[in-house]
């Protein structure tokens, strides 16, 4: 995985300032934000970092709420294309198809964000959902399954060493200023151990903060 804004709980796990705090924790990597949601509204998960898309889903009932934004703005997404594409710029992309993580992602917000900064409509550029990660995308590319992919910049950076595809666009070349993950906890812990959230937010932005 190349999701760079997810590296602080590695780092606060692995150099103690979560046990500092009495915090235990099970990592779960989920593909996509709404196996996640699920995970959340199951009562799987008690903690989630994710987009923040998953604000639009506590409004639509998730039991969870927002308890911090972990990282902004959207410089982690880029546009890419296959690498043998002609196409060199997002003005290009009207009428084309874009790869999408999922429904209700933090990629289809930027997909119809790039179609609303150009004037264009919603149904004037086709939405194709394949899933997350950068060996979905990798393949999408080859194969050429679709004509560009919203993909997490890193990824992008090392498929375009591979030859594999090309970045012709940051998200933050069209996409405003924009929260890019926040962290939601569930209902059930809000209510049963609130101060367990704050240790833990506690400890996240001390394995976060600039260390010189």
């Amino acid at each position: 995985s190349f999701a760079f804004a997810y590296v602080p709980l590695e780092v606060a796990k692995s150099q103690g300032m979560l046990q500092k705090e009495g915090i235990e924790i099970e990592i779960i990597s989920f593909e996509g934000a709404s196996k996640m949601d699920l995970g959340m509204t199951s009562g799987s998960v008690d903690i989630t970092l994710g987009s923040p898309t998953e604000m639009a889903a506590i409004a639509k009932g998730m039991p969870a709420k927002a308890v911090a934004i972990i990282a902004r703005p959207v410089k982690e997404l880029a546009i890419i294309v296959p690498y043998d594409s002609p196409l060199t710029s997002i003005k290009e992309l009207k009428g084309k198809s874009i790869g999408i993580a999922t429904v209700g992602s933090i990629t289809q917000w930027a997909a119809l964000e790039l179609a609303r900064s150009q004037g264009w409509k919603p149904e004037d550029v086709k939405l194709v959902s394949i899933s997350s990660g950068g060996g979905a995308a990798a393949a999408a590319m080859k194969t050429h399954q679709v004509d560009a992919d919203v993909s997490n910049l890193m990824s992008g950076v090392v498929m375009e060493k591979q030859k594999v595809a090309r970045v012709i666009a940051n998200a933050s070349d069209f996409a405003s200023d924009f929260p890019m993950h926040e962290m939601s906890a569930s209902d059930a812990l809000i209510e049963a151990n609130p101060d367990a959230i704050r240790r833990f937010i506690k400890a996240w932005f001390e394995a976060a903060a600039d260390r010189k």
